[in-house]
């Protein structure tokens, strides 16, 4: 009888092992029905599969299957293939033998936010992507979330299929392939900055053409629409841009624009207290940072602040004033 209660014991014991393994294993494989890293998921997909061969072969696998949470424009198949072919590109060998590695990773990176934001996430505004400048600074793509979520404009990328989850954040595939914006480009997009681009157009010289230099650098004191109206607001002859050429003539009307450009390459942690030259010869101005909250002094005593600081683009930097400047 002790020799069968010990060989049911046995058995027993043997089942109960089983039984907890089985379920470990279950377990387990619970845990990995969730999707693959980014890479992976843009892999198995046949219409993601050519932006994920190409981050591969730039060397942006390990940022799109790494641990830290990032959001991915993708632009599908479709859209790449055209991309290509109206560069007269073969294929992705043939793009990378052209411009260069370093070039399509930086175009590639200029997809990738850090962070997960899926489409109810995103807002209204400029931001950081992983791809840099010359300077090694992240620059920024603009959002529109007005209706529908678009990036960088209507020749940017519209989503058309948003949140595409992956385990290590979100893909957003979208209709168009990103560029690295100018100065003048990531102004342009921005419909805050319509007053300016009006204004621009109508004084002497272009200026958002000047900005559009790649090869330059430059930081603009940007007058929002919000300044401009200010500016209209406070004066008893000038309510438009076409009143300030009746006033001041195309000709001023550049000086103005030309006295909010600093030259160089700054950012807000680079202006201390102290003058910086402009665009218009001879007129500098007069900055005062303490302990971080930058004040601008323009020619005539009028004071600036700024609103949102240190919007990068490929030739230079942007921040966002509520104040028209003016030399003396």
């Amino acid at each position: 009888m002790k020799k069968i209660m010990l060989n049911l014991s046995l058995a027993l014991a043997t089942g109960a092992m089983l039984l907890t393994s089985g379920c470990s294993k279950d377990d387990d494989d619970n845990k990995n029905t969730g999707p693959g890293n980014a890479l992976a998921v843009m892999k198995a997909d046949e219409d993601l599969s050519l932006f994920a061969e190409a981050a591969e072969k730039v060397g942006l696998g390990g940022t799109l299957s790494g641990g830290a949470q990032i959001t991915v424009f993708a632009p599908s198949n479709t859209v790449f293939k055209a991309y290509l072919t109206d560069l007269s590109f073969n294929d992705i060998d043939g793009m990378i033998s052209v411009r260069g590695e370093a070039a399509v990773k930086q175009m590639l990176s200029y997809h990738i936010l850090e962070g997960k934001f899926t489409a109810e996430e995103l807002s209204k505004g400029y931001s950081k992507t992983k791809a840099t400048n010359s300077e090694g600074d992240a620059m920024d793509v603009f959002i529109n979330t007005t209706g529908s979520v678009t990036v960088n404009g209507s020749n940017g990328a519209l989503v058309t299929t948003p949140d595409i989850e992956a385990s290590n954040g979100v893909i957003h595939k979208t209709t168009g392939v990103l560029q690295p914006m100018t100065i003048s480009g990531l102004l342009a997009v921005n419909n805050d900055f319509s007053i300016l681009a009006e204004a621009s157009a109508k004084a002497s010289g272009d200026i958002l053409a000047v900005l559009n230099q790649e090869q330059s650098n430059f930081t603009v004191m940007a007058p929002n629409n919000t300044a401009f109206n200010s500016f209209f607001a406070g004066s008893s002859t000038i309510s438009s841009v076409d009143d300030m050429v009746i006033a001041f003539g195309t000709q001023g009307l550049q000086d103005l624009l030309d006295y909010h450009v600093i030259l160089g390459y700054k950012r807000t942690d680079d202006l201390s207290t102290g003058t910086y030259p402009t665009r218009l010869n001879g007129e500098s101005q007069s900055i005062t940072n303490a302990g971080g909250n930058i004040t601008i002094t323009d020619g005539q005593g009028n004071q600036a602040n700024i609103v949102f600081r240190d919007i990068t683009a490929l030739n230079g930097t942007i921040n966002t004033i509520t104040t028209v400047l003016q030399d003396d």
